[in-house]
């Protein structure tokens, strides 16, 4: 009980920290083409950066799959990360729940606030990260793929796919790590 709370303190923490590099968005992000992954020998967990893709029509936002695994139990956590920015003269659009396929309610992860610039008459370039929980039993139910469906607090709604390549490369990256550290 007390490795699990472990591990769970462990993954809220890299959730609230954020782990990404925050960057103005790119106009068309650099392809990827294998998870990353982020290991330290002082750290209790390896960290397993996904695919990132685009969203449909907007390469400026992208979303990855980014899953950690305790490293003594092996217990794996997965989140579905979410990069949006856009520009506001409103304020910001505070998204703020997430709900899976079926609707059944995931947990949701505000990561990262921030602004990037304010004009005059162009109003605020603003980003908001965060995320889902997805759990385990769910990402490897779904290998042909699954979709998740932010919810803001202005109304807005954002439907996000996670693809088939998406969720097998991230569960073959994590299965390759865990068969290697049993050697």
């Amino acid at each position: 009980m007390a490795v699990r709370m472990q591990f769970l303190f462990s993954f809220l923490m890299v959730t609230l920290l954020g782990c990404a590099v925050r960057e103005l968005p790119p106009s068309s992000p650099p392809l990827q083409d294998a998870v990353k992954v982020e290991e330290s020998q002082s750290e209790d967990f390896t960290t397993f950066l996904g695919l990132k893709q685009p969203y449909p029509g907007d390469a400026s936002n992208n979303y990855f799959l980014r899953s950690v695994v305790e490293k003594t139990s092996g217990q794996v956590a997965h989140q579905l990360y979410v990069a949006n920015y856009y520009r506001s003269s409103a304020g910001w659009i505070v998204w703020s729940r997430a709900n899976g396929e079926d609707a059944q309610s995931l947990e949701f992860v505000s990561i990262h606030r921030g602004v990037l610039s304010c004009g005059a008459d162009s109003g605020c370039a603003l980003e908001e990260d965060f995320g889902a929980v997805i759990p385990d039993t769910m990402l490897r139910a779904s290998p042909g793929g699954f979709s998740v469906k932010f919810y803001a607090e202005t109304g807005q709604e954002l439907m996000i796919h996670l693809t088939s390549q998406q969720i097998q490369q991230q569960l073959k990256a994590i299965e390759d790590f865990q068969a290697a550290s049993k050697k």
